[in-house]
């Protein structure tokens, strides 16, 4: 009986916990604050009778969205139970369950979208009721972002706060190691607004550039989140604040020098900032004058000036960026109007100015008539100094087909000259590449520009005007009633630095002859070099070789040598094959690549220790490209001369041993042991112990007192053993 009461009992108190927790949630269910405009962040009102279902409302996700005087609607009162379902526009049908809602007392329905995803969704009272709302759930995204990476302290920037689908929202504020006083300094805020139960730093102008001032704020690393106060949408921006420091500028060459009609460039070194205004020329001292602001993210600034221009070449005259660090954009004047050059700027000095880009840009937000140049000084000034400029030179180099390959620019052609692939030359082998280097001034900033404007197809060559500058390479020689042949170049490279021009010329289908190549500047061209003209000469020869003879003697031995010499540029592969005549006892092929040397020989280097003395084969050198004829020879092998090598004493020394003495009578012969000295005593090792002692006379003498090397070596073991018998 006692277990019955318990398990009753049990069972009872059970019971009374499900229907208790049953009993909250209804209670929960049908509890609701009354609804008013603080509690919503947009609403749609719903006019009174069944005149107002079908109502309709955009919301973004995160937002509470109320819906007013639903009571109005027939059948729905106060404490009445909605439903939020999904809809399909296009086909104008309820869907599924999202959630549930009540009529307040004040005749209104809230709805929290925090859960809903994206999409239409409608409020009914059933499944197949009457659509009261439709509302569309758009999510809404921002992006945040500071105009500079770092900042000083002290120093402001501007953050960029944008949405796509949104213009008008409040974004609040956060940052790791900032707290809500700091951040209203930064952002200039009065005070801080409750979202979600915290304080937070709320700036309600997003959309627009929102300054944001460092001062007094400690160097690190700053993660800023910006969040939108009623929406679920955030993003994230960062910045570090560095040291405050003092801001300087300064000319790394405070005195240019470029040519008339070339360019230059000019380095500013900046420390502290990220800017600068620079301005070149006086309008009123020298008639030109180009002023722009530089900007780096870099501690140096680099520009170009281009001194060949026009009167229409502007806003920045000539200035531009050398670099890609650097960004050179037009700023207006403080005092007189920028002036362009029409041509190129003539021979002068001309005043290079730097200046607080701020303290500048301070001075032009003032009423034009209150502007004053002297209000605001330079930071760092300079001169720079056009000089004169002339054609003075052009001379020939030559250069094989890979090594061309490998040449794209006027510094690729320099290091090829010091590597010795491009030597001076005015012979050039068909196949082979000529070089024209024209050495002078005044025409870089005419060839910068052309190049600039190129597009497409077309070259630097077709482009240049010969009422400014031509440049021809025409045949010399033609043959009799035939006109002279014209050549265009394969490329051309200008180097303004070190004052060259290289014109690259592939003589590959070119007819054997002589050639001129012409740079010229005719009597009225703009350039600075008025009548003025180079030339060189180039010869273009078949492609040849030859060597050293017909009938070639080799040395067999481990050292031996085969020449001869070509009309090919020095540099190129030259490859010589050895190879045994038809029926020889020993037959062999051997190959062997060497270069051709600057004075057009080339030698290759071949064992033959191994070859009999007497026998005869063939030699035959080939290239690519290939010579105009076969090159060939017939070649006999003959005694090791080839390893005979004389020293600066007159001693020569022979592999097989044989040492011949010249003026100081000193003879050494290493391989058959014998030795020959300054007084003609010749020792030889022969293994007979005999010393012949000659003083030119032919003296000789027998042998050595006592007994020989095998004598002496059993006389020693005898010795030994004799002691170890004493002992």
């Amino acid at each position: 009986m006692t277990d019955t009461n318990e398990k009753l009992r049990s069972l009872f108190l059970a019971a009374l916990m499900v229907f208790s927790v049953f009993a909250g949630t209804v209670a929960f269910a049908g509890t609701s604050a009354a609804a008013n405009a603080d509690d919503w962040d947009t609403e749609v009102d719903v006019a009174s009778g069944a005149d107002g279902v079908g109502a309709s409302a955009t919301v973004y996700a995160g937002q509470t969205l109320g819906v007013q005087n639903v009571d109005t609607i027939t059948d729905i009162t106060t404490d009445s139970t909605l439903e939020v379902r999904s809809y399909d526009a296009s086909e104008s049908t309820i869907g599924g369950l999202e959630s549930t809602v009540e009529v307040d007392s004040d005749g209104d329905v809230l709805i929290d979208t925090d859960d809903l995803e994206s999409g239409t969704y409608v409020l009914t009272t059933s499944r197949s009721g009457n659509e009261i709302v439709t509302f569309e759930v758009v999510e809404q995204s921002i992006t945040a972002e500071f105009d500079d990476e770092e900042v000083q302290q002290g120093d402001s920037t501007t953050v960029d706060i944008s949405s796509s689908v949104r213009n008008n929202y409040e974004v609040y504020v956060r940052a790791d190691g900032l707290d809500d006083e700091e951040l209203q300094d930064i952002f200039n805020r009065t005070s801080v607004e409750e979202i979600d139960g915290e304080d937070e730093v709320v700036i309600s102008d997003a959309e627009t550039p929102i300054d944001a001032n460092f001062d007094g704020i400690s160097t690190g690393d700053y993660n800023f989140t910006f969040a939108v106060v009623d929406t679920t949408a955030s993003d994230e921006a960062s910045i570090t604040v560095t040291r405050e420091g003092t801001t300087s500028y300064s000319l790394e060459d405070s005195s240019p020098t470029v040519n008339s009609g070339d360019t230059v460039n000019m380095t500013i070194n900046l420390e502290n900032t990220d800017s600068a205004v620079v301005q070149i020329g006086n309008a009123e001292d020298v008639g030109y004058q180009s002023t722009v602001l530089v900007e780096t993210d870099e501690e140096t600034a680099n520009i170009t000036l281009n001194t060949f221009g026009t009167a229409a070449d502007s806003p920045l005259y000539g200035v531009s960026a050398a670099d890609d660090d650097t960004d050179v954009t037009d700023i207006a004047a403080i005092s007189g109007d920028d002036t362009g050059a029409s041509g190129a700027l003539e021979q002068g000095n001309y005043e290079v100015e730097i200046y607080n880009a701020g303290d500048y840009q301070d001075e032009l937000d003032q009423p034009e008539a209150e502007q004053d140049a002297d209000d605001v000084s330079p930071e760092a000034v300079g001169t720079l100094a056009v000089a004169d400029a002339a054609l003075e030179s052009a001379q020939t180099w030559t250069t094989y087909p890979d090594a061309a390959e490998d040449v794209g620019n006027a510094q690729d052609v320099l290091e090829a000259v010091e590597a010795g692939d491009v030597v001076q030359d005015g012979t050039i082998a068909q196949q082979d590449y000529a070089v024209v280097q024209i050495q002078g001034s005044g025409h870089f900033g005419y060839l910068e520009r052309v190049e600039a404007n190129l597009t497409g197809d077309q070259t630097l060559l077709g482009q240049l005007d010969p009422d400014v500058l031509s440049l021809s390479i025409e045949e010399t020689n033609p043959g009799p009633n035939q006109d002279a042949a014209s050549v265009t170049p394969e490329a051309i490279y200008a180097d303004d630095e070190t004052n060259n021009v290289f014109v690259v010329i592939n003589t590959q289908g070119e007819d054997t002859g002589r050639y001129n190549a012409t740079v010229e500047a005719p009597e009225d061209s703009p350039l600075p070099i008025e009548d003025s003209s180079v030339t060189a000469q180039f010869r273009v020869v078949d492609r040849t070789a030859e060597f050293e003879s017909d009938n070639l003697e080799v040395a067999a031995s481990e050292n031996s040598t085969i020449s001869g010499e070509t009309s090919i540029a020095p540099g190129s592969d030259v490859t010589v094959r050895a190879q045994s005549v038809s029926g020889a006892e020993n037959p062999f092929v051997e190959s062997v690549t060497t270069n051709v040397t600057e004075n057009g020989t080339f030698e290759a280097a071949f064992n033959f220790s191994g070859q009999e003395v007497g026998s005869n084969f063939t030699v035959e050198a080939t290239a690519s490209p290939g010579f105009e004829d076969d090159v060939t020879a017939d070649a006999t092998f003959v005694e090791g001369q080839n390893d005979t090598t004389t020293a600066d004493n007159g001693t020569t020394t022979v592999d097989n041993g044989t040492t011949t003495t010249a003026d100081n009578g000193t003879t050494t012969t290493a391989d058959n042991g014998t030795t020959t000295t300054d007084d003609g005593t010749t020792t030889t090792g022969d293994g007979a112990g005999t010393t012949t002692t000659g003083d030119g006379e032919g003296e000789t003498t027998g042998s050595t007192p006592g007994f020989g090397i095998a004598v002496a070596v059993i006389a020693l073991v005898a010795a030994a053993l004799l002691a170890v018998r004493r002992d």
